[in-house]
């Protein structure tokens, strides 16, 4: 395959997808001022979920082959930075007593305490504009088209690839561990369990569009 033929196709296909495109939808929490785009913004690491096909082996004559019956899931985590008000602690902690109240010693119908959780694949384009020239000379005749982009400041960030996590809820928060390095950052790492999950599509799209004097104004539809 050829460099040209290779740029092509990644054009023709939108670019390339980039690890730190990212996005995720979690639920509201009761008693929890912690907004969706905080916990976005928070959010350092996660990973798009598997799924493993289950077999088991069908024997005919001296040839064995595998037969799938099922499939299996593995778990999701979520990696978020620290702030000093600690929300996102007390976000999962909030959550994990509506599964257990180990005050009250009671557990919760599994009903109030799953959501759905979202992950996005984003991809960003600056709007640009095309514009064709008409050249010809003697019998010989060209058209050029060229595009720009005359908003470098402005980008539209759109989903490519969105899954759901049906019935997702938290089994494990990380602990939060303390050392003597003057420029280390704290982190957790949440575990989510769900029932399956599934590919959605998505209209959403996000416009930023950067200010001067540093501001950014930023719009979803």
């Amino acid at each position: 395959m050829s460099v040209n033929a290779l740029k092509s196709l990644v054009t023709a296909s939108g670019g390339l997808a980039r690890p730190n495109k990212f996005a995720i939808e979690l639920p509201n929490i009761p008693g929890i001022d912690l907004t969706n785009r905080d916990l976005n913004l928070l959010c350092r690491t996660v990973s798009m979920p598997s799924k493993q096909i289950s077999t088991i082996e069908k024997r005919i004559g001296m040839q064995t082959e595998k037969i799938g019956y099922g499939y299996v899931i593995d778990d999701v985590s979520f990696s978020f930075l620290m702030l000093n008000d600690y929300k996102v602690k007390r976000y999962f902690d909030a959550w994990r007593k509506l599964i257990i109240d180990e005050d009250a010693q009671t557990v919760g119908y599994k009903n109030d305490y799953q959501h759905p959780i979202i992950i996005h694949q984003l991809a960003v384009e600056v709007p640009s504009i095309g514009a064709s020239l008409g050249i010809k000379v003697g019998p010989i005749s060209k058209t050029v088209t060229k595009s720009f982009a005359p908003f470098p400041q402005v980008q539209v960030t759109t989903p490519t690839y969105s899954v759901e996590l049906i019935n997702a809820f938290p089994i494990t928060t990380s602990e939060v561990a303390f050392n003597n390095e003057m420029d280390g950052i704290l982190e957790m790492t949440v575990q989510i369990a769900y029932t399956n999950w599934r590919e959605i599509k998505s209209s959403q799209k996000t416009i930023n569009i950067d200010l001067p004097g540093g501001f950014q104004f930023e719009a979803t539809n």
